[in-house]
């Protein structure tokens, strides 16, 4: 049997029992005590009710506590890392050549004023409020 079943299965015991429990309470409170029906209901319900709390915490907590026997989720399996294959100085030089030539952006005509900013580069000097310091 599996763990979830046992543990079903004893907590369905002893609330059976705590109702009967209950029930003889219920009983006894109405033939002895001499209390009505309607007392001997309550009474009966919170003895069960309280029977039934103990029961399954002290009965039922023994299958909870015994270690579950589940797999691990299976592990995959070590990749190696990818390794970089050995390039000459050439190849190197090729790749930077070919980088360097062929770009994604491709410059298109002047814009309107760039040639003029380009002129004025360097002439202009930020001076602050404080020139002394």
């Amino acid at each position: 049997m599996d763990t979830s079943t046992d543990q079903t299965g004893c907590a369905a015991r002893s609330w059976r029992v705590a109702v009967y429990g209950g029930i003889a309470v219920a009983v006894l409170f109405m033939a002895i005590g001499g209390a009505g029906l309607f007392q001997a209901i309550i009474a009966g319900a919170v003895s069960g009710g309280v029977l039934g709390f103990v029961l399954t915490r002290y009965l039922c907590s023994q299958t909870a506590e015994e270690p579950a026997t589940q797999m691990s989720p299976p592990q995959p399996d070590p990749v190696p890392a990818p390794t970089a294959p050995e390039m000459s100085d050439q190849q190197v030089a090729e790749v930077t050549e070919t980088e360097m030539t062929s770009s994604l952006v491709k410059p298109s005509k002047d814009l309107p004023g760039q040639q003029e900013l380009s002129n004025r580069k360097g002439t202009w000097k930020y001076k602050g409020p404080n020139a002394t310091a």
